[in-house]
């Protein structure tokens, strides 16, 4: 586990609470004491992590799980569904999936694993025992058809607890993955703890995990979590809830491009530019590529562009679609996805398009804009105003005669000044 300088006095206080629950008197004894001792080493990594979990956390991304790759298992039929909860803690979450498969009708013959390092957790999810705390993302029915009272606790009904398999894993170490269980896998939730780990072990975990996933497996982390594509051959999906990692099947054809559409003149411009050319109901001017861009995104931002000028925001933004194919982890190339939509007036998905730009990159102060511009013109006034305090801020901090990353030659000075008066025209009008 590694801890960047401004966790310090987190992990300094993790270790001092795990030494007195110990009885450690200094470092060398407490050292000597994790070594040796497994129970040590669980009191250890229990004070250093975040044991935040409940039932059906994170609904959003559950939805995803449920609509996408479980309605694909259904549509897929024969073998039974096999799903992973990597880093499980007490149980919540792989307890959560079995639900899940039950509710979809993909229970039977289902294999549904729990992983953990620390055997102290292993054993609460285990018992399928939980305070009122774990429940807090769930209503009275979902209780009333999976737990029942014992003891002032909520437990879970047999049929659900008897349909989970926790073992000890540790993700980092020399452990056997499948030994474990974790093999062929139609999906994988690792969340919330890759964080923990350097670069070097984030890339060997990466790999494995890719490994224990069947063709067509899903893998999906946090949002807190490192970028995985660089570390094993994965298929990149970005969505509204992050990012899915997909094993890619053997026999997969490359799909091709859509067919483009018949173009209208349309050129492109950055968002401040495109905004006021539309308030004025004139052309925007025509883009020049960024700088600083790494050769391939480069070229694929310059062909979206080139098709722009040439052909319009329509024949464009099929290219742009493309290009994020290939290239489904560069901000800036979902941003110019963004202002191509709302060039086109398709404010809803560009919309989602400028959100996904921002999850890959949240400083691409030019994305932060074009959202501020699109919540605006939908009346959403209080989240424009969040977005351009962060144009604002993010600015601030930059020289003024410095260019805007992806901003089209954008200065950082003149998009501050554009932010602030967006926020005074939102206190100042309503609008």
């Amino acid at each position: 586990m590694v801890f960047a300088p401004n966790r310090r006095e987190e992990a300094e206080a993790g270790i001092a609470r795990a030494m007195k629950h110990a009885g450690a008197d200094d470092f060398d004894h407490y050292l000597a004491l994790v070594r040796r001792d497994e129970t040590g080493l669980d009191g250890l990594v229990d004070a250093l992590t975040v044991g935040e979990t409940h039932f059906m956390r994170d609904p959003h991304q559950l939805e995803l799980v449920r609509h996408e790759v479980f309605a694909a298992l259904k549509r897929r039929g024969g073998a039974p569904a096999r799903v992973w909860s990597a880093g499980c803690a007490t149980g919540e979450e792989a307890y959560s999936l079995a639900i899940l498969l039950e509710e979809e009708g993909l229970d039977e013959g289902a294999v549904v694993l729990g992983t953990d390092l620390s055997a102290a957790s292993l054993e609460k999810a285990r018992a399928g025992s939980y305070s009122d705390y774990s429940m807090r993302d769930v209503g009275r029915g979902f209780l009333q058809d999976y737990f029942f009272h014992a003891g002032g606790r909520r437990v879970l009904v047999d049929r659900i607890r008897s349909k989970v398999r926790f073992e000890r894993l540790n993700l980092v170490g020399g452990d056997d993955y499948a030994a474990a269980g974790a093999s062929a896998m139609d999906l994988i939730l690792c969340r919330n703890v890759l964080v923990y780990f350097s670069p070097e072990k984030v890339g060997r975990i990466a790999a494995r995990l890719h490994d224990s996933l069947a063709e067509g497996g899903v893998l999906l982390t946090a949002g807190a979590d490192p970028i995985l594509s660089e570390y094993a051959p994965f298929e990149v999906e970005v969505t509204r809830v992050g990012l899915v990692y997909r094993r890619p099947r053997l026999d997969a054809s490359e799909t091709a491009p859509p067919r483009l559409a018949r173009a209208a003149p349309s050129p492109l411009s950055s968002p401040h530019e495109a905004r006021r050319a539309q308030d004025r109901e004139e052309p925007a001017p025509i883009v020049t590529l960024p700088s600083a861009r790494p050769a391939l995104e480069q070229e694929a931002f310059a062909r979206v562009m080139r098709h722009a000028n040439a052909s319009g925001a329509e024949a464009a933004e099929r290219i742009a679609q493309a290009a994020l194919r290939r290239h489904p982890l560069d901000a800036p190339l979902h941003y110019l996805r963004a202002s191509l939509l709302l060039s086109l007036d398709h404010e809803e998905e560009a919309e989602r398009e400028a959100q996904r730009a921002l999850y890959l990159d949240s400083s691409l102060a030019i994305a932060h804009f074009l959202l501020g511009t699109i919540l605006r013109k939908r009346g959403a006034r209080t989240e424009a105003r969040r977005a351009f305090r962060n144009v604002r801020d993010l600015c601030a901090a930059r020289p003024s005669d410095e260019d805007v990353p992806a901003g089209a030659g954008e200065k950082a000075g003149a998009l501050h000044l554009a932010a602030s008066a967006e926020m005074e025209r939102l206190e100042a009008t309503g609008d």
